[in-house]
Order: structure tokens, then sequence, then C-alpha cells
């Protein structure tokens, strides 16, 4: 009810911020009947029980008073309801006759409750625990899922599953035996056994003492296929062949069977009317071919009611049964052939009053005889062969391509050609181990009809004439290569598959250049209208007369798409900008400086704000410069397009200041600054972009970034009294909770906070053209050393000081490229290739590294230690050392740097005890930082350095040789040393953290350096939290 209240304007009656006014007030009775509206939502909308227990007879509640016992009342049931929503949240599973939408609302309204309760789950969480509560008919999903990459969201998984229950129940929906009548059914669902007891077909020819012989191992490896075949009294069924894989079934002869019993729609068949005209390939591994003549043909049954047929199948004696018919052991086992051999359709003639026993196993044997072949008739029926959704198993087949695609197929399975890039679904015997080639006989070829329809597959075999003999190596459908160029398909080399990325790009949007462009185009019409018409109301200029000698600035409009985090459109922005290159000092100008608030400060009011849970707030200023005021007369051309039809020739002398102006960052500084004065904000002494607010006991902190701010305050009424005066003042937009600052994404997390740049990087990286570069492991090569004319020059020097420039930015949350940037940024007046080469090498890394970003912890203990290092002489050119150190405040890192040293070291342990003087200077700053903000530090900040020489000569005041290079760095560390407001602490080079400011190192040296300084990969976000 919260939104509720604060959408109506009255959460103030809540909260105990508007209070109620005396009796003798005009607004008393006004502000009774809200609270008494406020209170009678409040008993429409809880329970009878819970409004029994608030209402105390005799008295009338005050809406704040009855919201209090309702939450008072919730608060000493917490502990309870923790305990049945943690019962209920391990114990959920899916019913039976329970849909998937149920269960998946079921599995949210739990995951709702541990939230309730102040138990949050990640999004991984939630889908282990979807996951957990399927029953075994989704065990394929529950294998198969959590080793997706990458591992799926919650909001996916919901698609994920919804799918397989719809594919489930199209499957139960298709009866086991499609293509089988009732009579047929009872037939196949009991076999008569010798002793008259009925059994299932499977059990009735193994049951007893026998066991199933040797044999069946031979075929052992490629799984059990189902050859059998159906037929119909209306005539004869034609065979067909399809390409692709089997489904697994177990095999076996089923006496007494008739042959128009048929197996699930899922496997592939293959029907013959004579053993002898039946020929079978599986990928992989053939059956033996007999010696001998054809097979027999199959035994005819002239009546059903006696099923006791003893002759063998295979060489027609009266003995044995064909399983145990010595002609099933073969040794001659046909060669593998070069490319998969598709299975041949044969057609047997119509005998619609003749019954025939299923072929029990010959047809898993090859003849090598063609004369055994016969000849194959078309067959001409539309009975539908639906094909199993398998989108979610990870299934490849490797298969010979049908020369007529099938979108139910293609959609069904993932097809993977290793073989000719010639398709060809030509029947051809398989040649034995003794043949090399395949011997010439009579044989045809069937086609697959056209497909329609996601689901079934209607196949059909158009009538074609029986070709005369068998197509060989050499026929005419199989094409050869005339030539030896070896394509790419035919090397295996394929195209990598181009994911979608989850966030949008600037590359995709289009901004207009010049006023033409954006003139015909309605939103950027729109745009202009708008900031055209709040000039006007700010009363920016007047128009006058040019006086002569005048220095007129010229303008134009410039166009920006302002974009939300995740890379959506938020509006699109025109902005009327004065043309401040034309400006001329002392005449329409003077001071210009304008503070903006540090980097440190951001990161250290931030640490100090999630870690006492203050609410964090952004705030944004519409036309922020148009609030400055001007001391100089400055003239300005009329805007292009909205001249002024009456008095055209005029310009506009400004009043307020406009974007692009010199003086106008600073105007609105001390507009914004002397405002807050008046609020009783304090301008802090070690930053003066901060204002803090104190008042009895409450603090408020202001941090203020050009017309960006960020404010956080002890308690939530400060802080939105704060912003009601802003908005009094200036035309200020409340944004809410920090989410997006500056390019900077901040995301909340049971950790703390977690700042990264990802939509900046990707933005970056297709502005050059780097969006499918190869990743890198590190952004600076070990073996590398760069100088200023190792190579030749880079021609187009101005785009590689935008890119360095835009990387310098990304090291506000990447302190692992700091060493790497500054780097670059050393040859940014005559870079060159090499230099070039080198930022690429940043480029790369992001790439692989874009979701990083730094965390920030909650976990707050007021201590500072930093940790501090140098690499002496480490350039080739000036043999100047470089320094680094890396300050944390509690376990979250808030200033880092990477410097090359002003002067020349003699030896490591000046250069070491110079960056010890930087880390101290950094140390006492952030220190007066932390007084202002009312944080006292436990102890002594702790400098941690490696270098026992440097911190000999902190800690002995007794002056000599080596020391008088570095006096003042000297007095200055040992100052503070004496008084104890730091203290020296060694640290072994195995545990030292800043070696990744000072040079480059090795992938593995390096990750394990920027895990230490809390870089991160950005944590799942909670779905639908």
């Amino acid at each position: 009810m919260i939104p509720v209240f604060k959408s109506k304007g009255v959460y103030g009656h809540i909260d105990g911020t508007d209070l109620c006014p005396p009796p003798s007030h005009p607004n008393h009775a006004a502000w009774v009947q809200i609270d008494f509206q406020i209170l009678s939502w409040i008993h429409a909308t809880i329970s009878t029980d819970i409004l029994q227990m608030i209402i105390q007879p005799g008295k009338t509640l005050s809406a704040k008073e009855a919201w209090d016992a309702i939450h008072t009342s919730y608060q000493n049931q917490l502990a309870a309801r923790k305990m049945y929503v943690k019962q209920g949240f391990v114990s959920l599973q899916k019913q039976s006759g329970q849909s998937m939408f149920q269960y998946l609302q079921s599995v949210k309204k739990a995951t709702d409750n541990m939230y309730g309760v102040g138990e949050c789950l990640t999004d991984r969480d939630k889908v282990f625990l979807a996951l957990a509560g399927l029953d075994a008919e989704y065990s394929v999903a529950k294998r198969t899922i959590p080793h997706r990459s990458p591992f799926p969201s919650f909001v996916e998984l919901q698609s994920l599953l919804l799918i397989e229950e719809s594919t489930l129940q199209r499957e139960k929906s298709t009866s086991a035996f499609p293509f089988v009548n009732s009579s047929a059914q009872q037939v196949l669902q009991t076999s008569v056994h010798s002793s008259g007891m009925g059994y299932p077909i499977h059990e009735a020819y193994y049951s007893g003492t026998q066991s199933r012989p040797d044999f069946y191992g031979m075929n052992r490896g490629h799984g059990n296929f189902y050859r059998g075949g159906r037929g119909n009294k209306r005539g004869g069924r034609g065979g067909r062949h399809l390409c692709g894989s089997f489904s697994n079934f177990d095999r076996g002869f089923y006496p007494g069977a008739p042959t128009n019993l048929g197996r699930s729609s899922s496997s592939f068949l293959n029907t013959a009317g004579n053993p002898s005209s039946l020929q079978h390939s599986s990928y992989g591994h053939h059956s033996p071919h007999f010696r001998g003549s054809s097979l027999p043909p199959l035994l005819p049954n002239p009546s059903m009611a006696s099923p006791h047929v003893t002759a063998c199948q295979l060489c027609d004696q009266l003995t044995h049964k064909a399983r145990d018919c010595p002609l099933l052991i073969g040794t001659n086992i046909a060669s593998m052939p070069s490319a998969p051999t598709v299975l041949t359709a044969t057609t047997f003639p119509t005998a619609p009053d003749i019954k025939w026993y299923i072929d029990s196993g010959a047809d898993t044997h090859v003849s090598s005889t063609p004369g055994n072949l016969s000849h194959s008739s078309p067959y001409s029926g539309s009975d539908p062969t639906p094909i199993a959704p398998t989108s979610l198993l990870p299934i490849s087949a490797f298969v010979v391509p049908s020369p007529v695609p099938s979108p139910a197929v293609s959609s069904s399975l993932f097809l993977q050609d290793l073989h000719s890039p010639s398709p060809s679904c030509g029947a051809a015997p398989i040649a034995s181990a003794q043949s090399g080639s395949a011997p010439d006989a009579s044989l045809s070829t069937a086609s697959i009809g056209d497909c329609t329809g996601s689901d079934d597959c209607s196949v059909s075999a158009p009538a074609a004439a029986p070709s005369s003999s068998v197509p060989s190596a050499s026929s005419a459908h199989v094409p050869r290569r005339t030539h030896h160029m070896v394509t790419r398909s035919q090397a295996g080399v394929r195209k990598p598959k181009i994911l979608p990325s989850l966030l949008h790009t600037s590359t995709d949007l289009q901004e207009p250049k010049t006023f033409k462009q954006a003139c015909n185009l309605p939103e950027w019409q729109r745009a202009m209208q708008e900031e055209f018409l709040a000039l006007q109301r700010n009363h920016t200029w007047v128009l006058v007369s040019p006086p002569s000698g005048a220095n007129i600035v010229g303008s134009k409009w410039v166009y920006r798409i302002k974009q939300r985090a995740d890379g959506s459109i938020e509006r699109y922005k025109a902005r009327l900008v004065a043309q401040g290159y034309t400006q001329q000092p002392g005449i329409d100008y003077d001071e210009t400086f304008s503070p903006v608030v540090k980097p440190v400060t951001i990161r250290t009011v931030l640490t100090l704000a999630i870690s006492k849970s203050w609410p964090i707030h952004q705030l944004d200023v519409k036309n922020a410069f148009l609030n400055g005021y001007l001391s100089e007369p400055v003239y300005m051309s009329q805007p292009p397009g909205f001249v002024d039809p009456q008095y055209p020739d005029r310009v506009c002398l400004l009043q307020r200041a406009l974007y692009g102006l010199k003086q106008a960052p600073r105007a609105w500084f001390q507009r914004f600054a002397a405002f807050l004065h008046s609020c009783g904000f304090v301008q802090a002494y070690s930053d003066c972009s901060m204002f803090l607010y104190r008042s009895n006991g409450m603090l408020a902190i202001m941090l203020l970034y050009v017309d960006d701010m960020i404010l956080t305050a002890s308690t939530p009424s400060l802080l939105h009294r704060i912003i009601s005066s802003l908005k009094h003042e200036f035309f200020m937009t409340d944004l809410g909770v920090i989410n997006y600052f500056l390019g900077i994404t901040a995301s909340f997390n049971p950790d703390g906070l977690f700042l990264c740049q990802t939509k900046y990087i990707f933005d970056l990286l297709a502005h050059t053209g780097m969006s499918d570069c190869n990743a890198a492991a590190t952004p600076l090569s070990p073996r590398q050393k760069l100088a200023a004319c190792d190579s030749p020059s880079y021609l187009d020097s101005t785009q590689y000081r935008s890119i360095v420039g835009a990387l310098q930015y990304l090291t506000f949350t990447r302190p692992d490229i700091a060493f790497a940037v500054h780097q670059v940024c050393q040859y940014m007046h005559a870079p060159t290739h090499n230099h070039f080469q080198a930022v690429k090498r940043i480029l790369r890394y992001l790439k692989g590294t874009a979701h990083y970003g730094l965390q920030l912890f909650k976990e707050f203990s007021p201590s500072l230690h930093i940790y501090t290092d140098a690499d002496w002489a480490g350039c080739l050119e000036s043999r100047r050392s470089t320094s680094g150190y890396c300050l944390f405040f509690g376990k979250s890192l808030i200033s880092w740097s990477s410097k090359k040293q002003n002067t020349v070291a003699q030896s490591s342990a000046e250069a070491e005890y110079r960056a010890m003087a930087n880390a101290v200077a950094e140390v006492v700053w952030v220190q007066q930082l932390l007084a202002e903000l009312q944080v006292f530090l436990s102890s002594a900040p702790i400098v941690l350095c490696d270098n026992i020489s440097a911190l000999y000569l902190a800690l002995n005041p007794i002056q000599h040789q080596r020391t008088k290079h570095i006096e003042i760095d000297i007095h200055f560390v040992r100052e503070r040393v004496a008084s104890r407001a730091i203290l020296l602490q060694h640290v072994p080079s195995s545990l030292q953290c800043v070696d990744i400011f000072t040079k480059a190192l090795s992938s593995t040296a390096f990750c394990s350096q920027r895990s230490n300084l809390c870089v991160l990969h950005q944590p799942a976000q909670i779905a639908g939290g």
C-alpha cells in the first residue's frame, strides 16, 4: 500500500512526517478528513481478524497508529512465520495433476514468501528449487537444464518448462501404437504361451528357464533398433527410409503377432514383405551377411487361432526357431562405408487374405548377393509420421541430408553433415569386407514428400519407375569433383554462431548530426520544441539589436538519445548549445573553473551509506545550466529553426548560462552551492563538491558532479524533506534509489553494492569496431614494454586520443586496467602502431570481462589499510619508476593509483619510499574526509610495504647519505610515523596486491590480484524480486 500512499501524496500521514496541526489551525479539519480516508483504506484492505486485533474499544486510532499496530503484529509473528515459510520452501513438490503454470506460480509464491521474511534468494537458487520439485516425468529437463551455458535465469526456466510440458502432453495424446486397430492391440498386449497362460509379449518369448541368446550382444554399442513393418488389410505397405537417428526400443521378434502391428510413431520404420528383399544398415555397425542362397520367405499363417509354428524363418527347418538358428551367427562382417547408407525401401505385393508373422531377426542381416534384393514399387499413402520435438536435448545426429528440407525435422533435431556436400538419398547395398565396391543390383529409391506442419509430417513417395541398376560410386546422381579446391565446408571450417547480446548498443541508434537531418524527423522536432519552450520559460535571453563591435557567439542544436542502464531508449533529447569556442577572454567570459566531486569521495560515501543502510537517491536537474546567472554580457545568434519572424536581424542577449559557454558550469555550481548554503548545508573542506547537512544528530550528504547528484541521509524523512526543498527551487527529478549514475550501473546485492560499466564497455567496443574481437586474458602483455619510437607512427592520432580518453573514464570501476591505461596515456601526443596495438589489447581484455565491476561491501569496520609498491626504473626511456597503491576502507577498495614518479630514483629503496610518501598523503586526505563524515577510525591507518629498506628509512630518525635526494618525503612520512598517525607494516611480496598497478603480469598472477582488489563478476540478479 505504500506506493498508493505515495502516489496520493499522503505518505506523510503514515511515516509521521506530516503531523496533525492544532485544532485552531485552519488546515486541521482537512488533515483529519484525509487521515480518516487513509484509515478507511487500511480497514478495507486487511482481513477481519487482523482488524479486530488493532481496533481498541472507545478509542479512534489515527492512520499512523493503525499502521504501526499492524507492523508490530507482523513483527511479533516473524519468527514463527519464517519457520513455516522455510518448511514450505524446502518441501515444495509438483503435485500430480498440477499444471506447470500452477507449479511455477507456487515456486514464485514460495520465493516471494522467503523474501518477505528477510531471506533473499539468488536467481540460481530459484532455478534449482523449481527443478528439484519436478516429478520423474520431467527427469530429462532436470538433468539437462542445469548444464546449459549460460546458466538459464528463472524467467528463461519458466519458458523451457512450459515448452516441455506442452511437448509431453502432445506425446501423451499420441497413442504408443497409433496405427494399430483394437483387435491388433489385444493381440499385442498378451501372447499365447505354450502353457496357455497370457504374458506380455517380451516376457512370453523369454519366460521360463530360457535366457537371451548370446548373439544379442553382437549389435552392442549402438542401441536397439526396431525394424518391424506395419501393414494393413487394404493392401501392402511400401517401405520408406528417413535420414536421421533412431529411437531406442527393445528388439526381438514376437511370435503370433501379425504384420499390421506397429511400433511407436517416433521410430523410423522399414517394411519388407520378404526378408530377402530387405536390407538394413545401422550407423557404424553392420550385421553379418548370410552365406549361401537367399533367405526363405516368411511363413504364411492361415489362421490366427493357431500360433504354434515352429519352423525356422531362416533355414525353413522345423527342429528349431530362428533365434537358435546357426545361420544367425555369421562371421563375415560388412565393412564400414565411407558415408552412412540410407535404409532401403521395399514393398511386397498385396495379400489381403494372408496373415504374416513379423520377421524375427533376419532383417538385421545384410545380404551381399545383389540377386536377393527385389524391386520396389512406390508407396502412395499419406499416413502422418509425428516427429518428437527434442529441442531441450543436446542431440546431434550425423546423417545424409535429405534433398527435400523438412521443417519438422529441422526444428526437432540438430543435424550435422560430416560427409559429402552434395546430398543423395539413393539406396545402395553395403559392401562386404571382401568387396571393394558395391555390386550391381536392381534397386529403387524413394523420395520424401513435402512436410507441412510442425508436429506431424506427412511422408509420401511419388510414382517413380524402378531403376534398372544399382547406383555405384560413379553413378550420375553422385557428383564427382573435377577440381582440387578445398572449400571451408570440406575442411571443417564453420563460422561461429553469433548470439544476440542482452544489452542494446548505441550503434543501433542513429543520432542526427545536423539540424537539416533532425528537422525532418517528428521525434526530434518534438524534442527541439520542448527545449525551446523550456528556454523561453526560464527567460534565458532577450532579443536586442546587435551592438557594433560586439562578439556574436553562434548556436547549434546537439542531439542525444538518452538510454537506461539496459540500453533501452529513455527519451530523445535536443539541446541548444552556444558555440563557446568563439568567446573572447576578458570580453564575454572571465573565470571558468568548476569543481566536480572526486571518484574517491563517491566510493567512500557509497561505502558508508550501505554499511549504515542509509537510503541513496540520485537526482537530476533539467537544463541545469539555465539556472546559472551570467555576470558578463554575452550575445548569441538566434537558434536555427526558431528565428523570430518579426525580428530576424536581432540577436539574443543571454540572461542565463547556456550549455557550451565557457563559464556555464561555474555559474551553475555557484547558484546551486548558494542555495544549499541557504538550506543549512556546509561545503566540505576535503572535497568542495561534497555538501554536508547536520541537524539533531542527523546527517545528510550531497555529492555534485556537474548536473548529476547523489543524495543520502541518515533518515528517510530528512532525505525526502531535502528533495522537496530542491524541487521548489529547481526543476528537479527524483530518480529514486541509485541505479545508473554517470554511466555506471549500481546494483544492490546481499554483499552490498556492485558498480560496473558494462553498457559503457559494449558501447565503446561497438564504437571502435571491436565487438567481435577475441578476448584477451590480460590488458597488457608481460613480454612487451612500450617506448616512444618502437614502431611507425600511427596516422589517426585523434582516434587514439579519443579511445584512450574513454578508457580513462572506465577506470572509475575497473582498477585492473589502471596500469595499462596509464601506459598508453603517456603516448597520446605521438602514438605509434605498437601503442595502438596495446590499446586494442585493452579493448580485447574488456570484451572478455565486460560484466566485471567493483564490489563495495556493507560489512563495515572503521579502519584504513593501504598497500604500496614501486617498479624501479621501469620506463625504458627516462628510467623513472612507477608508483602504485590501493586503499581499503574496511573490505571495500575506495582509492588506487598507478603513476610515474617525477624524478629518477637512484635505488629501489628510494623508489619505494617515494611510493610510500604518495600513499601516506592519500591516507591523510581520506582520514580528513572521514572525519568530516563523522567516521572515526578504530585504529591508526596501516601502510603495508614489501621493501624492508624503505620501512627502515621511515622508522630511523637518523639522516644519512641515501636520504638527501628525498628529504621532503622523508620528513613527511617520519613526522606521521613518529606521531603514531600511521602505522608501518611489512608484507611479503607474495601477498602484495599492488603489482597490478606497477607492471604487466602473467594471466595467473593477474587474475589472483584482480580478485584481491574486489573486481568480481557481476552477481546474478533476482528475477521477479
